[in-house]
């Protein structure tokens, strides 16, 4: 891939990006502007083990997670370059988006989902992309981003503002699409209030609370295992165990960290803490959710994920995966 990284005699400089224009900062260690994917102006957060991609352009995306030169996310060629509006294209943004919530009956957010973001360099191995102040929503959207010095451990920070003069009510929605054909491991809550410890979303959005029985479905042991395509795409899942994993035939394991709030209202329609879309043999959307934030005028709210990427050999039967040595793995390596 060639890439172009903007340098400053004598110095080395972090940058600011507006609209394409490069703007010196301070210096950064691990940190540069690139060109990726047909994109100018996207920043590189690099260590000897991963690397991150930033592209604000369009949508203020994480373009790129990648360990030993392994991306974990799904991308499709055909967007590269693409932003919002330069043609009649219904485009399903690819890669690492982040979105706020509820899926039904939320204003139109355009300029959140796939306007262009200010990006700037803010520290080693450090980021911030942040939206325009969007007038449909009437929040503002801040995502901060922190790679580690000496591992893949990426923290992925979005703060909802809301500059409006009204109280506004929404939640922090990730919406990340992995590279396809893996598997799901979810860690169940025993107290959790699906009779199948999971639901399944059925035609026009109706929620199957019992599912039939599937073999690519299996609960087992305290854990929903998706390992193969599922009779529906989506899923809602209530779990509040803070974590899942997804192991990708590539031979990485794509796990999430997140927090959960047993006692404040989560404002999906399952009242759910993560939602999972598993797309055939191609992507696979992995949806931690927040808690529904209520925003007087001037306030915001802040939601974390951390990201993770381990080395892991893919299983050769897939509903033989070892959920036990997949927590093993989580609680010790990603502390």
């Amino acid at each position: 891939m060639k890439r172009r990284t903007a340098i400053l005699t004598g110095i080395v400089a972090g940058f600011i990006v507006f609209g394409g224009s490069v703007h010196a900062q301070n210096t950064y260690e691990g940190a540069a502007i690139i060109s990726s994917h047909g994109y100018d102006g996207c920043i590189e957060l690099s260590n000897t083990t991963a690397r991150v991609v930033l592209e604000p352009n369009y949508g203020g995306r994480v373009l790129v997670y990648e360990i030993d030169g392994i991306n974990a996310l799904y991308i499709d060629p055909t967007q590269n370059g693409y932003v919002f509006g330069q043609d009649n294209r219904r485009v399903d943004i690819c890669a690492g988006r982040f979105d706020i919530g509820p899926e039904i009956g939320k204003p139109d957010r355009r300029d959140l989902w796939s306007g262009s973001y200010k990006a700037e360099i803010t520290g080693p191995r450090k980021a911030r992309m942040t939206s325009k102040e969007d007038q449909s929503s009437g929040v503002q959207l801040i995502r901060d981003f922190e790679l580690a010095k000496d591992s893949s451990k990426l923290l992925c920070t979005q703060t909802i503002r809301n500059h409006s003069d009204s109280t506004v009510r929404y939640f922090h929605w990730s919406r990340t699409l992995a590279d396809g054909h893996g598997i799901i491991v979810v860690p169940l809550t025993p107290w959790g209030k699906y009779p199948a410890g999971y639901m399944l979303y059925g035609d026009n959005r109706m929620l199957i609370t019992n599912p039939e029985p599937h073999e690519s479905i299996d609960v087992r042991d305290g854990f929903l295992v998706v390992s193969d395509i599922p009779p529906r795409r989506k899923f809602a899942v209530d779990s509040y165990e803070n974590w899942l994993a997804y192991l990708i035939p590539t031979g990485v394991m794509f796990i999430k960290r997140f927090p959960t709030y047993p006692d404040r209202h989560y404002g999906e329609l399952a009242g759910n803490t993560i939602s999972l879309w598993y797309d055939t043999t191609v992507r696979c959307e992995l949806e931690p959710i927040g808690p529904v934030e209520v925003l007087a005028p001037g306030e915001k709210a802040s939601y974390t994920e951390e990201w993770w990427l381990l080395k892991q050999d893919f299983p050769e039967n897939r509903k033989a995966v070892d959920v036990k040595a997949v927590e093993r793995t989580v609680m010790e390596r990603t502390r």
